[in-house]
């Protein structure tokens, strides 16, 4: 492996989260320290003396799993869709609860369950609202 300047990894990552969280920029952290903020769509070229760095991304009340860089790769951060899933989900259940005439114990269950569904959301937008994950970029290159 041919070593430019010292250095042993030089990798990218790029911020691809679309419409979700687009009003505060991302932190992208290395090996647990911050390093950059980004906004959707920017890139962040990676150098480091080491083999492999640790990667990750958060926002003030989500972040996402930590993956190990090495030499060459690509990574994109994108927005876990679970979170918001099981939201509208939720959401989709306390209305058609409320909908139904009478209090029967299928609109307790329904809410019970939208309920749970809004609990589920949150604690996967705070745990993992980020996906950190590498590209193959061989495929492209000539």
């Amino acid at each position: 492996m041919e070593i430019r300047g010292g250095m042993l990894l030089k990798a990218t990552v790029i911020r691809k989260t679309g419409f979700f969280g687009y009003t505060t920029n991302v932190k992208l952290t290395i090996d647990g320290e911050e390093v950059a903020d980004l906004s959707n769509k920017q890139a962040y070229t990676i150098t480091s003396k080491k083999k492999s760095v640790m990667v990750g991304a958060k926002q003030p009340i989500t972040r996402g799993k930590e993956v190990e860089v090495r030499e060459g790769d690509t990574v994109l951060i994108k927005y876990n869709p679970l979170g918001f899933i099981l939201f509208a989900l939720a959401i989709a259940l306390v209305f058609i609860s409320r909908n139904d005439p009478g209090s029967s114990s299928l609109a307790t269950i329904l809410s019970v369950s939208g309920l749970l569904m809004a609990i589920g959301g949150t604690v996967c937008m705070l745990k993992a609202g980020f996906l950190l994950r590498k590209v193959d970029t061989t495929s492209s290159k000539s």
